[in-house]
């Protein structure tokens, strides 16, 4: 039989191990992958256009005219789409800050690459369509 001590002290044991636990769990640093899809709340299938801050501003499984922005800083677009014969390459257009503008073309996560794509510092992006390819 225990006394009351010993089972104090396995007590103190046990809650000691789970706080070691956690604070070893907690510590772990995670790979860029984990870190990206915990952050990423980009539904596959979408296109997702990102802040510089990498914080979601806009998601969308279809074509979409009109833009966004301007972002402060920059930002990102990426095509988080399926393979989809016809329409799984993701095409748009970017506008600088001078006006300036420029198409863009991203291929759906295991096709190639690239996947994402930049938005330049108070940059605006839109008329997003889903092509055959790039």
């Amino acid at each position: 039989m225990t006394s009351r001590y010993q089972r104090l002290a396995l007590g103190f044991a046990a809650v000691a191990a789970i706080i070691g636990f956690s604070l070893f769990a907690s510590s772990t640093p995670a790979t860029a992958d984990e870190e990206f899809a915990a952050a990423d709340t980009c539904v596959r299938g979408e296109f997702c256009v990102y802040d510089a801050d990498g914080d979601l501003v806009y998601s969308n499984p279809g074509n979409v005219s009109g833009t966004l922005g301007p972002f402060p800083g920059g930002g990102s677009v990426r095509n988080n789409g399926v393979a989809d014969p016809g329409a799984d390459h993701l095409k748009y257009t970017v506008t600088r800050s001078d006006g300036s503008s420029y198409g863009q073309c991203l291929h759906f996560p295991g096709d190639d690459t690239p996947t994402t794509g930049a938005i330049p510092n108070n940059g605006r992006v839109g008329n997003f369509r889903w092509v055959n390819a790039c």
